[in-house]
């Protein structure tokens, strides 16, 4: 007889979960090919478009829920694109390390849900944090996906 793979549904999530960290884009990174998007859309603002991270949230009984979080910087002119764009894995890690497990709280909630809000001036303080105080216009939030698993 054959012996279960997951002898429990809670490792389910977490193998679920490790999967798609391995298999992201970003895993196979190397140097300046960061998997950044830079646009020029509204004229007079460049974009760098990050990609996305997915993050655990972590209760008592393990996780609770897994969320996606898609971000942009907004900079003023091609040289700050070019200055920001090289730090991208660097900002990334610093968003990983400052949200990674920690979004269960409630300094991020509203009930059941991200408090956006919040978690945008956290990540503002974080890029400024990581690349110098007016360095970036502006952090946009481009989308948030929340899977609960209760």
């Amino acid at each position: 007889m054959r012996a279960p793979v997951f002898r429990s549904l809670w490792m389910l999530p977490i193998a679920v979960f490790a999967v798609a960290i391995l298999l992201s884009p970003s895993a196979f990174a190397k140097g300046a090919a960061h998997n950044s998007e830079v646009s020029n859309a509204a004229g007079d603002a460049f974009y760098i478009k990050m990609s996305p991270m997915v993050l655990p949230v972590i209760g008592d009984s393990g996780i609770q829920e897994v969320m996606s979080l898609s971000v942009a910087l907004q900079v003023k002119d091609q040289r700050t694109l070019e200055s920001v764009n090289i730090l991208v894995p660097k900002l990334n890690d610093a968003y990983m390390r400052a949200l990674y497990g920690k979004m269960n709280g409630s300094a991020y909630r509203n009930g059941r849900f991200l408090d956006v809000t919040k978690l945008k001036i956290k990540l503002v303080t974080i890029t400024d944090d990581v690349l110098g105080k007016g360095k970036v216009d502006d952090v946009l939030i481009q989308g948030i996906n929340q899977r609960h698993f209760d």
